[in-house]
């Protein structure tokens, strides 16, 4: 035999050997593969199913997966496999590659407990399994490299799929099913200087959809990352968050619930070239529906908000920034926040169509808006059947930008609203609503933490004060705000008698150029109000609300406003009821550094008067005072109309200065110093007995008569007091309707002094009989010389006035 012929044998015998070992293997795999696989899930309770079918084939270095189930002592499936398959390539090993030529898992389902004490994954309790020791390091020679083993070798994956996976899960009692519906990874290519790769997954989580399209590029230096490339396209929609709110810490911050359906879609572009990396996102976009959140005094619903995030492009190098730029537009629909089942604030549309940004490696940021609108938006309404505080049908700010700290809006334009003031007979807001407040701070608490914040404060504020000082002030400009319709301000008040109700009609409305840049600059503004169909009142003026001291021209006029709805109030001040009449008021005034200058006319028209409930006593009570009522009747003209021009001036920083201080106050006091002239001049052939004084803080006169002094012991009128004598007579003799009281007074310096010796008693006893001498003996002379009729003499009871001081004499009172 020869050589060859027994290398061929040889040869032959071997291959044949071998095939038969491979074929052993092959078929032994079907009875060994469950075996052992069994002989490791006894430990943890667990078995395959007699249907599971696993085999390897070792000459085309495959293994195989059908009907898999793994079951638990209860025989209840915990894991089931459909169809799995792997296989490699024997050629590629000798280049040097790791091919797997197919990869494939299909139809896995699998469940998974988790509560406060273990972690079940397909019947395996992970919470029991025994810590891994970890072995010592071994330490290795520095010379040692650790990719020589792999050094020229490279991996391929040309397509990995995986399909129905599902995981069936009771997670702190909450079920939850995420599925992998389809997962395909494609060319992958791994070296030690290259990987690249293609993702494609399509799942859901509950009754959330998930796709992620993604696609990697990357180079390696020492297997660290030299360049990368990555495109990522996601997408997320109705992801319902309230089915994992229990994995968020909501008690933390008082939220009883919170719900919402979110969609996702992202599209990006990140590259990396060493040290520099750019993100380009072509489109991000979120949408949140249904959106609830709850607290204990709160409630939030919100049908939509949708926010986009699209050509975004930002740049850095390492961890530095270099520039951030970007577009983005927000749109939030039906938006209410209530409270106990009363509406806080509502709004049907907030949009923001167009914004872009621009950042620079300082985060100094440039931004624009092209504009914000604000439709429909309602504040505090207790129930439909109350009228709102506030309610708006649009509000559009046109043209905002933000540079240099500095925040510049073109326009604001307010549309039609309505306002509703209530107040209650207790001076309280009606119809506002507001949240009850949290009180649950103990005393001790309410005491012990402003000390400590106080304390606080004193240590770090001079270092919180060199902080501010290094920021830039926040700087703001508005071109112009005006109002686009007619809008109304409903006005009633419970608290007087009668109820008082106006309608305010606010016709125009506008403010110019705000600049807090330039302090000392001037802001016009107009405005233009109606208080019926006749009543109309206009404003007009310049302010400069950015300096330190007030500077302001106000020119005000108001026609035909209607003065007995006042009533309720003007009859506390002025002490009177407006049965009719109107009020035309013109004020002028220019503030300059704080002072005040100008004038006002006040005119009133065909008025008519009558005391009110609540006049002071002493313009009710006195016969000779002068109310504001009889003021004003003095000063009426021959239509019955009364005119006044009025001065102006005063620091406004007094505390006395304020609205009523203009108008009811200056009013008063002009009225009253008019009526004071003329009743002097009316009085004036009585000067000798008629004083004309301003009482209870200049807003009442009073008539009041001189005192008759007398000399001690003196009792008949001497000639030093007949002058005096002869104007009382002639008074009472030109009014005879008009009745007067004499009070005679003794003093006790009048005791003579034989008198001395009496007790106090009989002292006063004698003087008030010769003070009752005094009255009747002047009541005699006016009835004898002057024919006055005794019922018009009302003399008093005598008196004794025990000051050291005080004179004899007979008082006198209307």
């Amino acid at each position: 035999m020869s050589v060859l012929l027994r290398l061929r044998n040889i040869f032959f015998y071997t291959l044949s050997i071998i095939t038969l070992l491979l074929l052993i293997l092959w078929g032994a795999s079907f009875v060994v593969l469950p075996w052992q696989t069994n002989k490791q899930l006894e430990p943890l309770g667990l078995k395959l199913d007699e249907t599971t079918n696993l085999s390897f084939n070792p000459f085309t270095l495959q293994v195989q997966i059908h009907d898999l189930a793994l079951l638990d002592q209860q025989k209840k499936t915990q894991l089931s496999l459909k169809y799995a398959e792997l296989d490699l390539s024997w050629l590629a090993f000798f280049s040097k590659v790791l091919l797997i030529e197919k990869a494939e898992i299909s139809t896995l389902h699998l469940n998974a407990q988790r509560d406060e004490t273990q972690l079940v994954i397909a019947g395996v309790n992970l919470s029991d399994r025994p810590k891994t020791a970890t072995a010592p390091q071994t330490q290795t020679s520095n010379d040692s490299d650790p990719t020589a083993l792999i050094t020229g070798w490279q991996f391929n994956l040309p397509a990995l799929a995986i399909d129905d996976v599902v995981l069936s899960i009771n997670d702190m009692g909450h079920p939850h099913r995420i599925a992998l519906n389809n997962l395909s990874l494609n060319n992958v290519n791994a070296t030690l200087t290259n990987v690249n790769a293609n993702l494609s997954l399509n799942a859901s989580l509950n009754d959330a959809a998930l796709s992620l399209d993604s696609k990697v590029e990357a180079s390696l230096a020492s297997l660290k990352l030299a360049s990368a490339t990555l495109d990522n396209q996601l997408e997320i929609s109705q992801f319902a968050l309230q089915e994992w709110q229990y994995l968020m810490p909501l008690a933390d911050n008082q939220i009883n619930e919170l719900a919402m359906l979110v969609d996702l879609t992202v599209n990006q572009h990140i590259t990396l070239d060493k040290q520099q990396w750019r993100i380009n996102q072509p489109k991000l976009r979120l949408a949140l529906h249904d959106i609830k959140l709850t607290q204990p005094e709160l409630a939030l619903t919100n049908q939509t908000i949708t926010f986009e995030l699209n050509q975004l492009s930002i740049d850095g190098i390492d961890q530095t920034l270099n520039n951030a730029t970007g577009v983005a537009t927000l749109a939030v629909d039906n938006l209410d926040v209530t409270t106990q089942g009363k509406t806080l604030a509502s709004l049907a549309r907030f949009e923001i169509p167009t914004a872009t940004f621009d950042v620079d490696s300082q985060f100094n940021a440039k931004a624009h808006i092209n504009r914000i609108v604000l439709a429909d938006t309602l504040f505090s309404q207790p129930s439909a059947d109350t009228d709102a505080v506030y309610q708006n049908d649009a509000l559009i700010i046109n043209d905002i930008s933000w540079q240099d700290n500095h925040l510049a809006i073109d326009t604001i334009a307010l549309d039609k609203f309505s306002s509703n003031v209530i107040l209650t007979a207790q001076k309280e807001l009606e119809n506002l609503v507001l949240p009850k407040q949290n009180n649950e701070t103990t005393s001790d608490e309410a005491v012990s933490e402003p000390a400590a914040e106080i304390e606080v404060a004193q240590i770090e504020s001079p270092q919180a004060d060199s902080t501010t000082a290094q920021q830039p002030a926040i700087t703001f400009s508005l071109n112009k705000l005006e109002l686009l319709k007619p809008s109304q301000i409903k006005f009633k008040d419970q608290s007087v008698n009668p109820v008082f109700e106006q309608l305010i009609t606010l016709k125009t409305m506008q403010i110019e150029t705000v600049d807090n840049r330039d302090i000392a600059s001037m802001i016009p503004f107009n405005a233009a109000l109606a208080f019926d169909d006749h009543a109309l009142t206009t404003v007009k003026g310049e302010i400069a609300p950015f300096a330190d001291k007030m500077n302001m021209s106000l020119d005000l006029t108001m026609s035909e406003f209607s003065l007995p709805p006042l009533s309720a109030y003007l009859r506390t001040v002025l002490g009177f009821d407006f049965l009719s009449g109107q009020l035309d008021n013109k004020v002028t005034l220019i503030v300059k550094d704080n002072q005040l200058d100008g004038e006002t006319t006040i005119d009133l028209r065909g008025f008519e008067l009558v005391s009110g409930n609540d006049t002071t006593e002493l313009s009710a009570t006195d016969g000779g005072a002068f109310g504001l009522n009889s003021a004003l009747s003095m000063l009426k003209d021959d239509q019955g109309n009364v005119s006044l021009n009025v001065p102006l001036s005063g620091d406004i920083n007094d505390p006395s200065f304020g609205v009523s201080s203009v108008v009811t106050l200056v009013a008063q006091k002009a009225i009253m110093s008019q009526a004071k002239t003329y009743l002097i001049n009316t009085f004036v052939p009585y000067a000798n007995i008629i004083t004309v004084a301003s009482i209870a803080g200049e807003y009442l006169l009073r008539l009041e008569m001189n005192d008759l002094v007398y000399d001690a012991g003196q009792v008949a009128v001497s000639e030093a007091q007949q002058p005096f004598v002869t104007q009382l007579g002639a008074l009472l003799t030109d009014k005879p309707e008009q009745q007067v009281k004499m009070c005679p007074v003794a003093s006790m310096q009048e005791v003579t002094a034989p008198q001395q010796a009496l007790s106090k008693a009989e002292q006063i006893n004698a003087l008030k009989a010769l003070s009752k001498q005094r009255g009747d003996t002047l009541k005699k002379v006016l009835i004898e010389q002057y024919n006055i009729e005794s019922a018009r003499l009302l003399l008093c009871v005598a008196k004794v006035d025990s000051d050291a001081k005080a004179q004899p004499r007979v008082e006198f009172s209307f």
